[in-house]
């Protein structure tokens, strides 16, 4: 239930020509292979070769494989026999394949990539920069999709329950070091609807979420579902009809921010009324 509750109050609108969804589908998949009861050779060259289509999808996103592979890992009784980190490291190669192939195609070295050479952006060290992509105004995470707040404290609680002990730190941890790891980054963002490079990391959220909406009832659900949906509602109003100063900052302040939920939408509102759905639309900025 909670991947579905999350779709109406944290909106996926982000470009759909992108990578992102590909990736958080195969990040999904590792998950749920982690989780498997028989471990056999099979299932682990699976693994590996998921892994390998989940990196040339999205290589920033390689960094989450922590996660799948940490709780793998765990499950395994015993020690880790080399034969099965071969199957998956050669399985990893297989899924790597064709994206090898297509880079000493188009730059004369299969290990040339435009973000392993700095053209996508470069690591840099700034305290401000570790915070922005989850509290800027500037599409931070959390400003324009509070509810994931909601649902990092349902990961946290959850993280008391043995059952979903070893999955709620081993999100918590992932979802930490990569937030780090993207305030590290100094690549801009493009014109998107909020902070797509958290994408992958929504199954965190969701478990966080099935937590939370377990200990609700059913009318708190209903009137959290509606706050939520409702902030993502003007929230998309105003992107779409103040696209510019939403997207590129421009005198953008926390409080105009927040006023522009209801002044821009009040907005689009009258131009409706008065003039229709073709000048509406025509006034869009995105």
């Amino acid at each position: 239930m909670s991947p579905f509750f999350l779709q109406p109050t944290s909106s996926t609108a982000f470009e759909p020509a992108l990578s992102h969804q590909v990736a958080f589908f195969l990040f999904s998949l590792l998950l749920y292979l982690s989780h498997t009861v028989n471990l056999s050779n099979k299932l682990l060259l699976i693994i590996g070769i998921v892994s390998g289509f989940f990196i040339i999808t999205r290589l920033p996103d390689t960094f989450l494989l922590l996660a799948p592979f940490t709780i793998l890992f765990m499950r395994i009784k015993k020690p880790i026999a080399i034969s099965s980190m071969l199957i998956i490291i050669g399985g990893s190669c297989v899924g790597l394949l064709s994206q090898l192939w297509v880079q000493r195609q188009l730059f004369g070295s299969p290990f040339v990539n435009p973000y392993l050479t700095g053209n996508q952006g470069r690591f840099t060290f700034n305290l401000i920069s570790l915070t922005a992509p989850l509290l800027s105004v500037e599409r931070g995470l959390f400003t324009w999709t509070p509810v994931l707040l909601l649902a990092l404290y349902g990961l946290w609680s959850s993280r008391k329950k043995k059952k979903l002990k070893v999955e709620a730190w081993v999100g918590l941890v992932t979802f930490t070091l990569f937030s780090l790891y993207i305030g590290l980054w100094n690549g801009g963002l493009s014109a998107g609807y909020g902070n797509r490079l958290f994408f992958s990391t929504l199954p965190f959220f969701a478990l966080g979420m099935a937590w939370v909406l377990k200990k609700l009832s059913l009318r708190s659900r209903m009137a959290v579902i509606g706050m939520f949906a409702m902030w993502n509602i003007l929230l998309l109003g105003q992107f779409f009809f103040d696209g510019k100063r939403l997207v590129l900052g421009e005198g953008l302040t926390l409080t105009n921010f927040i006023s522009g939920q209801f002044t821009v939408n009040a907005q689009i509102i009258d131009t409706f009324i008065q003039h229709g759905l073709r000048e509406t639309l025509e006034n869009a900025t995105l």
